[in-house]
């Protein structure tokens, strides 16, 4: 066949928002109705009772673009270099696949920002995971949110979540890079 074989299509990882704003945790549902339409529905998730297996190995940072509705991204892994941004509606953001637990669900998903706020939170988190991954070789963090902080800035007030590090477990099987 001359076209060659045609790729599947991309799996789409379903999402976990965290609103620095007004500080609440959803997770972002597909639905589909009877007549095959497909809708997105948030359901909320208390911070208390939020709690996840964050592949901190392979969280990836770079540059990030949402124009309507559809994201762009251009991602390393971290450590590598990002280079320039490839357009001027291009933020610097984060992108890390996590699978909720206790309650919250119990699927895979996928938490990427580009706020500043979450940024730092995440970036403590892996200084955190750093610190004891020597000592839990092979594992992954399982994270809870301990408070959501009050921050106030010269733009307004925004709630950061202060994540900690409340156990460690093997690599889920569905978890993959």
């Amino acid at each position: 066949m001359a076209l060659g074989k045609r790729r599947d299509a991309p799996i789409i990882t379903p999402l976990i928002k965290i609103d620095a704003r007004n500080g609440k945790v959803s997770r972002r549902d597909r639905e589909q109705d009877n007549d095959g339409n497909w809708t997105s529905k948030n359901v909320d998730i208390a911070a208390e009772d939020f709690a996840a297996i964050f592949d901190l190995e392979n969280v990836q940072i770079g540059w990030m673009a949402f124009a309507n509705g559809r994201p762009n991204f251009h991602l390393v892994k971290v450590g590598a270099d990002i280079g320039d941004p490839p357009s001027d509606g291009h933020k610097e953001g984060f992108k890390v696949r996590l699978k909720l637990s206790n309650g919250a669900g119990n699927d895979v998903r996928e938490l990427a920002s580009t706020s500043k706020i979450l940024w730092q939170s995440l970036s403590d988190l892996h200084d955190e995971y750093l610190d004891g991954c020597v000592k839990h070789r092979g594992k992954l963090p399982v994270v809870g949110i301990a408070e959501m902080a009050r921050v106030q800035t010269p733009s307004g007030t925004y709630f950061r979540p202060i994540f900690e590090i409340t156990g460690w477990t093997k690599r889920p099987d569905d978890l993959t890079p």
